[in-house]
């Protein structure tokens, strides 16, 4: 598991001959002084996946919203739209800039709603008559991913496993992790401040056995934040079946170990 670490910073080319009007997208905004602003968006991920990293996200890409005391200016430009440019805007304080890689919606859409990484930004800033503003919108991971492992002992006793995810509050939006896919397959959540619920059935068949062994667990997902569920047992004996949830640089957040006993040679 290797950290990748991504720092992209685009800043606008500024020419003074080149003024795109600060207006809403229905109607102008009348004001007897402007002043200028100057967009630069910065990518400051630093995000780490189990099997992949945060790869194809391109800044001149990512959407950008101005708006001002809850008033469109404009609600999404592609950021190569407006890079080189110097906006002429309404002197005076309120005003709101937004980057995004995507919106939370499609974030938890895609990849047959399994998914994608969401990068956000945004900054609040005041426009002066004479200095012009410059606003770095700094963006950085904006939603949480879970990736699964399966121990050594489970592969190989085990004739099938899997561990199924969802939010407890989106049951209808699962996501089932086994022996085919978990070494490939990442599930993204859009989790706010207030966190979000997720649980976690996993099932473990015996060849030969009718019924496999399943336990039910759940965990609380903090916003912007990276898992990785490794499901275990401890050894080749009679065992208790474990899930051990890591962060993504490897600090413990929970392990629960489950009341009943795995025997593989039963």
């Amino acid at each position: 598991m290797i950290m990748n670490k991504r720092i992209l910073s685009i800043l606008s080319a500024i020419s003074l001959f080149s003024f795109v009007a600060c207006t809403n997208e229905d109607e102008p905004i009348t004001s007897t002084q402007k002043g200028e602003v100057r967009f630069s968006v910065i990518d400051t991920t630093q995000v780490e996946v189990e099997t992949k990293a945060i790869t194809g996200l391109d800044v001149n890409d990512f959407n950008v919203a101005l708006s001002r005391n809850d008033q469109w200016i404009f609600s999404s430009r592609k950021y190569k739209d407006i890079a080189g440019t110097s906006i002429s805007c309404e002197t005076g304080t309120g005003y709101i800039a937004t980057a995004e890689s995507c919106t939370e919606g499609e974030a938890e859409r895609a990849n047959n709603n399994w998914g994608q990484v969401r990068v956000a930004g945004k900054k609040e800033f005041e426009v002066k008559p004479i200095e012009p503003a410059n606003v770095q919108i700094q963006c950085a991971l904006a939603n949480t991913s879970v990736s699964v492992v399966f121990s050594d002992y489970v592969k190989k006793y085990f004739s099938d496993y899997s561990i199924t995810l969802h939010a407890a509050d989106a049951t209808g939006r699962s996501f089932t992790f086994d022996k085919n896919n978990y070494s490939y397959k990442t599930a993204y959540f859009n989790v706010g401040t207030e966190k979000r619920a997720l649980q976690y059935p996993a099932s473990l068949t015996l060849p030969g056995a009718k019924e496999p062994y399943t336990s039910t667990g759940s965990q609380t997902m903090d916003p912007a934040s990276s898992y990785k569920f490794t499901v275990k047992l401890e050894d080749e004996s009679k065992s208790k079946l474990s899930i051990q949830i890591t962060t993504i640089d490897g600090t413990l957040v929970k392990e629960e170990t489950f009341n009943e006993t795995v025997n593989p040679y039963k």
